[in-house]
């Protein structure tokens, strides 16, 4: 009797042993969670006690995403079609352009560093003449590296040398941007070019050569092309670009600058060392930011080109109407338009594929 009493006493203690702990482990965690003050003050300590010096077991951290190691372009990332349409209306004339564009990138990537792509667009138009003709604006191949100092690329065939500021692009009408690509050819579009850049957070450099007929081969009577591009604070950036031939240079430059994120204004002198053309743009978006108006002026050197306009435009849809008065209209025979004449212009410039959320 006494042996079956010791044994029994035995297994209670024993039981109570095995239970006591798993309950003190619960008791301990809900302390720890009530209070603070238990855990280490210094945060990357607590991720080391947490993390390390007390591991859950069956529960692992997950693991990060691999990238693959060979990627080729989406389809939506290889293509864009944009519309640029609008009827212009003088007191003598009516005129209706269309301008589709189609821009192709097909690109493939390695190992999330490497990538070797093409780039071409190619604009359908009736701008030049009442008859349609085909503009290839760019057309080259560009191999790029992704480094920790920035992006290193070699771009290869007829290359833009510096593109527009967004700002600008989005804000100008439709028959301005024609008006800046045809008329007032700022030779950023390099027929037959090298150039290597380098591309930071901030800045943005490049060094090439060019000549002036199409295609990719090279017969070494060309010119020099240097271009920059510098964001000194989020809102405001300059850049431009010269291209030297010894005995003459050309070139362009322009500021943009965002006070707030309503307001934008552009300045471009275009063309400097040929026929210079001096651009301003002031945009505005309204509250709703549904729609904006912008207040352009341009004026070209020796008796060419000169105007000014206000346009207001819906945001979403890329609608737009335009009116103010044109010197020399390229639009409407500028041979014979060498006066003021007042204008109506109503249009779209909005990309149709991919579709974009503005």
């Amino acid at each position: 009797m006494k042996k079956h009493f010791y044994v029994k006493y035995f297994l209670v203690g024993l039981l109570a042993t095995i239970l006591a702990g798993p309950i003190a482990a619960q008791n301990t965690r809900r302390d720890k969670k009530k209070s603070k003050t238990e855990l280490p003050a210094n945060d990357s300590i607590a991720k080391q006690t947490l993390t390390h010096s007390m591991p859950i077991p069956g529960v692992q951290p997950p693991s990060r995403p691999k990238r693959p190691k060979f990627l080729v372009g989406h389809v939506d990332d290889s293509y864009q079609l944009d519309m640029g349409s609008f009827v212009n209306m003088t007191t003598d004339d009516l005129r209706a352009v269309l301008a589709p564009n189609v821009t192709i990138k097909p690109f493939v990537r390695f190992f999330d560093k490497y990538t070797i792509g093409a780039h071409a667009n190619i604009i359908v138009q009736n701008y030049l003449t009442k008859e349609f003709s085909a503009i290839t604006d760019y057309a080259y191949i560009d191999m790029a590296a992704q480094t920790k100092i920035g992006k290193i690329s070699v771009k290869i065939g007829k290359v833009p040398v510096i593109n527009h500021p967004n700002c600008f692009t989005e804000s100008v009408p439709f028959g301005n941007l024609l008006l800046q690509r045809i008329y007032f050819d700022s030779r950023r579009f390099v027929p037959r070019a090298i150039i290597a850049s380098y591309t930071g957070q901030e800045t943005s450099f490049g060094i090439g050569y060019g000549e002036h007929t199409d295609g990719f081969g090279f017969m070494g009577n060309g010119y020099l092309i240097m271009f920059f591009e510098q964001k000194i604070v989020d809102n405001f950036q300059m850049g431009g670009f010269v291209l030297d031939e010894r005995k003459q240079s050309f070139g362009d430059l322009y500021i943009a600058y965002q006070p707030t994120q309503r307001d934008a204004v552009v300045l471009q002198l275009l063309d400097f060392g040929g026929q210079p053309t001096f651009y301003g743009l002031y945009r505005h978006t309204l509250k709703n930011e549904e729609a904006a108006f912008s207040i352009n002026g341009f004026t070209q050197s020796s008796g060419g080109a000169r105007g000014t306009d206000i346009a207001f435009q819906h945001i979403k849809s890329g609608t737009y109407v335009s009116t103010g008065a044109h010197y020399r209209d390229p639009l409407m025979n500028p041979q014979e338009s060498a006066q003021w004449t007042p204008f109506v212009q109503v249009g779209i410039n909005k990309t149709l594929m991919p579709k974009k959320t503005r």
